[in-house]
């Protein structure tokens, strides 16, 4: 690990410096590995404001861009390991372009307006198996009554993030900030809630 220092102008008897870490791609990259959290944290501080503009460049509109950065740092955690690229801040590119162009064809139905029900479904498709067509296989009735039970076997702190994610439509950026919890902790947590529910959802034999 590389580290970059700066010092400032006198401001008492003493330089003023500060060290800060330089993390490389390939250091991201065994965070990844080792399922360490701050590989979304560095991720988005040294890659997040290029991608979110990739997104941009298709949306042309800022919030849907930065739900894209947010989509992004999850599929990346998702597909890294077993996946180990040689570009990181391509294969990022690449991945948040595709959820752009993904959702500039499909969420405009949605966008603003779709029930909790219809992002679950959405949601969860990335984690149940691609031989499903998850909006065929829900009745979205008998789907509404399983997330209700769902949601009260939850801890609290994860049966708030879940509510506020799927019942109120906050942004993760808003849920960060009125749980104070880091946006890489609340990403994390709603991609293992999903695989929960999915598991909860097979075991039912509703998939």
């Amino acid at each position: 690990m590389r580290q970059i220092t700066f010092a400032f102008p006198d401001t008492s008897d003493e330089d003023a410096e500060i060290i800060i870490p330089y993390i490389t791609d390939t250091e991201i990259i065994e965070m990844f590995n080792r399922r360490d959290e701050r590989a979304l944290s560095e991720i988005q501080r040294r890659y997040g404001n290029y991608c979110e503009e990739v997104a941009l460049n298709v949306l042309k509109n800022r919030e849907d861009a930065e739900l894209c950065l947010n989509d992004m740092l999850l599929r990346l955690w998702e597909r890294i390991p077993p996946e180990s690229p040689e570009n990181l801040a391509g294969f990022a590119a690449t991945t948040i372009k595709q959820i752009a162009l993904n959702r500039y064809t499909t969420d405009r139905r949605e966008k603003r307006g779709g029930s909790e029900t219809d992002v679950i479904l959405e949601e969860l498709s990335e984690v149940v198996p691609s031989s499903y067509d998850v909006e065929k296989t829900f009745e979205k009735k008998e789907l509404a009554e399983l997330l209700n039970s769902f949601a009260g076997s939850l801890t609290p702190k994860k049966r708030n993030i879940f509510v506020l994610r799927y019942w109120y439509r906050m942004s993760v950026k808003d849920i960060s900030e009125r749980l104070a919890v880091s946006q890489s902790n609340i990403l994390v947590t709603l991609m293992r809630i999903r695989k929960k529910l999915a598991d909860k959802l097979k075991r039912s034999g509703m998939i």
